[in-house]
């Protein structure tokens, strides 16, 4: 049976969405990973009312358990010619292509994903990669 939840397909989807709500912007692997993230678990980082997935007790460890399948959905958008990599700062950037693919996609879940993660971007867009990962550990220390 294929795994639909959390496929290098659907998270490639979300990276996307979330790339192109700020267009102009480029976002480096890590940051991308934790804002989708805090994105899905909105309500556990005090973001949004819900977590757009729902509940779950064990989420903070699908953190470190996902990264293997971030790395297939970049390469995945790549590959598709979805987004660029600004090779000087290794950074990824949604390009026309994938502003007008994802454009396409305007079902509940995924405006849901919009507007929750605006919410995201305005709380931790000014902090640094390290202190935002650090943000999604110290839950899994805080909530043992």
């Amino acid at each position: 049976m294929n795994k639909l939840f959390n496929s290098e397909l659907e998270i490639a989807l979300r990276l996307l969405i979330l790339m192109d709500e700020y267009d102009n912007l480029s976002f480096t692997k890590e940051r991308l990973i934790c804002f989708d993230f805090i994105t899905l678990y909105a309500k556990n980082f005090n973001v949004y009312h819900k977590n757009i997935n729902g509940d779950n007790i064990f989420y903070i460890s699908e953190y470190s358990s996902l990264k293997q399948q971030y790395n297939k959905a970049i390469k995945l958008l790549l590959i598709k010619g979805l987004i660029k990599l600004h090779k000087n700062n290794f950074e990824y950037q949604i390009n026309n292509l994938g502003s007008s693919f994802i454009k396409n996609i305007n079902d509940e879940y995924a405006l849901q994903y919009r507007r929750i993660f605006t919410f995201v971007y305005l709380k931790y867009n000014s902090i640094d990669d390290i202190s935002l990962s650090n943000e999604i550990l110290s839950k899994a220390i805080f909530e043992v």
